[in-house]
């Protein structure tokens, strides 16, 4: 009985240790999709920044080219 004691001691340790090692993969992963999610929201502002000025310039090029083409047709 005391080898089998040991035994059951021995696979609960290894059994511990093993969850506290995928404990920490489970954190560094919430930790890396944290800094993903972060990198994207980032890249997302960045872009519609960009975005938003080119939209703004492309109304005004339609706005000229309508203003010309009324022009031309008169």
């Amino acid at each position: 009985h005391v080898r089998e004691f040991e035994d059951v001691t021995a696979s609960v340790t290894s059994l511990k240790a093993r969850d506290a090692q995928l404990q920490l993969e489970i954190e560094r992963d919430r930790q890396e999709e944290v800094r993903i999610r972060a990198a994207l929201d980032a890249y997302q502002k960045e872009y519609e920044g960009a975005l938003q000025p080119l939209q703004q310039q492309e109304a005004a090029l339609r706005a000229q080219l309508k203003a010309m083409k009324r022009y031309h047709t008169e």
